[in-house]
């Protein structure tokens, strides 16, 4: 148990130096360094949050990839909702993989201390870039329910051409389905 909490220490403590260092960029040869800055096709931060209330909990998250903060330094993860009890001040999303190169690729947000690794919207699937436009259009949550996730799935799985019978079954066991919107946008 000791072994593994030192661990985790000296994890945390190495991926924080390790992050810390990604924001600068520097010139070696003459030892300067100057702040990177963060991005995306002259997009502007993300600015969309929604509430999620569920389970006598209520929280806040943000199309920038933070969650349970309102960006001005106040908690907004409550539990039991409306009891004015805040359990969390603040986490975000991280993510990392390696691409096709095998290149180390990480995207991690630090209260936003050190810009956005997140901007909302798809990426072209050609130049993997995205435009300001884009970026506003895409500023806001999409709510679905588990429920339309499971009858899209099942519409979908139906139009399967099935080899066995040599048809798909789309039209007979859903012969009225429409995507809902928040599925197609």
């Amino acid at each position: 148990m000791i072994k593994k909490l030192i661990y985790t220490g000296l994890s945390i403590c190495f991926l924080s130096t390790t992050i810390n260092a990604a924001e600068f960029k520097g010139d070696t040869k003459n030892g300067n360094q100057t702040k990177k800055e963060n991005q995306a096709a002259s997009c502007s931060p993300a600015t969309a949050s929604a509430e999620l209330n569920i389970n006598n909990t209520r929280a806040v998250i943000q199309t920038g990839g933070d969650m349970w903060w309102n960006l001005i330094g106040q908690p907004q993860y409550e539990i039991p909702s409306g009891s004015g009890n805040t359990a969390l001040f603040a986490g975000s999303l991280w993510m990392g993989g390696r691409d096709v190169s095998g290149q180390l690729k990480v995207a991690a947000v630090k209260f936003r201390q050190s810009g956005n690794d997140y901007w909302p919207g798809p990426l072209s699937t050609t130049t993997g870039e995205i435009d300001a436009q884009t970026c506003v259009e895409y500023d806001k949550h999409f709510e679905t329910y588990r429920d339309e996730i499971a009858e899209f799935v099942g519409w979908y799985d139906a139009g399967v051409f099935d080899a066995e019978n040599g048809t798909t079954t789309q039209a007979d066991n859903f012969p009225t389905y429409q995507i809902p919107d928040a599925i197609l946008e």
